[in-house]
């Protein structure tokens, strides 16, 4: 089965975005504009970050020369259309600015949504366009943000840059007396590159979304130095790129017991063929098992957590593949709500074991972060955030830049959020 993606994704962009009046009925279009920013002040310790070609794990890391560096800057603003065209049909998209995205305006997510309640009780729910799969238990605020900190988990942040689908999802929701069952299915597109930054860069901590246009840099490592084995692969990786055409599928569930716990999974799969190539854009299959757990029985308290485990691979199949990595990340966070105060602590774990060609380019990994925040929200639509992210992580390829092996990074941020 071959499906153009790319196209398709485009042509999706521009019909949510520029979707006809005759789509309407009654007294729609009901058009709703909501403006989000997130004024930053930051110290980092540590290294350079990610974000610029260096192996520091968080957003802002210190400054070239590994000096500690403080930064005041705007992290985000975003713009979210909300339309609707009848009672069951809407669509949304999510435009964004910030400063280390290669494009000065781009689209977080833009789909098409149709809603049902059937006579039976069932809530039929899809979703037409690109989108997140409903994987986050942190991220569910305005513009995919978290009202716990300002940093996602690892397992989140890797979700926000790399797990992004432009396809179709439908869902089943029913509620009983005291439950509720959800079941949904997705097939997409344009995600065969998952798991590029993961393997080269390992886990990070950070809140940078990807946008459909946009590219993430890649680690300057050995092995993607003009001499290095995987030579090949341009110096950055673009997470929303189709390069098979064959289609991929997630299946997931959520049930809740309401007023004592909810359980959910979901299973992914690209279905990317590792020996597919585009320029320097590989294929990644990539795979994984998410299961999350809330529980909801102390008044005012929160404790949820994630566990995903998966496999990544690359390259022609020579009895094993170049590259080929298993991964898997666990969080547990308690959040006490009172009044307009909330304060939040997360422990993360995290782990990549790599399986061919160590002596040549070794991406094990494991690694832990304890977060503490404390949020305010000053009056309708401001809210305040201050966050301590101290993170510990032990990496083999370090050694490419004569540092050593394991290496340890703090990171305080204070966010003013305005919504309006």
């Amino acid at each position: 089965m071959n499906i153009n993606f790319s196209k398709m994704a485009k042509l999706l962009f521009c019909l949510v975005l520029w979707a006809s009046p005759a789509l309407a009925q009654d007294h729609f279009p009901e058009f709703s504009f909501t403006g989000y920013a997130d004024a930053r002040l930051s110290y980092s310790s540590g290294e350079p970050s990610w974000l610029d070609r260096g192996l520091g794990k968080t957003r802002y890391g210190s400054d070239p020369d590994g000096n500690d560096e403080v930064r005041l800057n705007l992290a985000e603003a975003a713009l979210l259309i909300d339309t609707k065209y009848s009672w069951e049909l809407s669509s949304f998209v999510n435009l964004k600015f910030d400063p280390e995205q290669t494009h000065s305006i781009d689209v977080v997510e833009a789909y098409f949504k149709y809603n049902k309640l059937l006579t039976s009780g069932y809530k039929l729910e899809a979703r037409l366009g690109t989108f997140y799969p409903h994987i986050s238990l942190e991220n569910y605020d305005i513009a995919w943000t978290s009202p716990y900190s300002i940093t996602p988990s690892a397992i989140n942040s890797w979700i926000g840059e790399e797990v992004k689908t432009t396809g179709i999802e439908i869902s089943a929701e029913k509620e009983f007396e005291d439950q509720a069952l959800k079941i949904n299915a997705g097939l997409f597109g344009v995600n065969d590159t998952s798991g590029t930054l993961l393997f080269y860069r390992g886990w990070a901590l950070h809140d940078s979304k990807t946008t459909l246009f946009g590219e993430f840099p890649l680690p300057a490592v050995n092995a993607l130095s003009p001499t290095g084995i995987f030579r090949r692969q341009d110096p950055y990786t673009i997470p929303h790129y189709e390069i098979d055409n064959r289609p991929g599928y997630f299946v997931g569930f959520n049930w809740e017991y309401f007023g004592y716990l909810s359980l959910n999974a979901l299973y992914y799969d690209n279905r990317a063929i590792p020996d597919a190539r585009i320029g320097g854009q590989y294929g990644w299959e990539s795979d994984f098992l998410n299961i999350g757990m809330t529980l909801d029985f102390v008044k005012n308290i929160e404790i949820f957590g994630q566990f995903l485990k998966g496999n990544t691979k690359m390259g022609p199949d020579l009895g094993f593949r170049p590259a080929d990595a298993n991964y898997e990340s666990f969080y547990i966070m308690l959040s006490r709500q009172f009044g307009p105060h909330r304060i939040s602590a997360r422990y993360d774990d995290f782990a990549m074991i790599d399986q061919t060609l160590i002596e040549r380019n070794n991406n094990d990994e494991d690694g832990h972060a304890w977060m503490l925040a404390y949020a305010l929200d000053v009056t309708n639509g401001q809210r305040f955030i201050v966050e301590l992210l101290q993170l510990t992580s032990k990496r083999s390829d370090r050694a490419d830049f004569g540092l050593p092996a394991k290496t340890n990074e703090t990171q305080v941020q204070a966010s003013y959020r305005v919504t309006f």
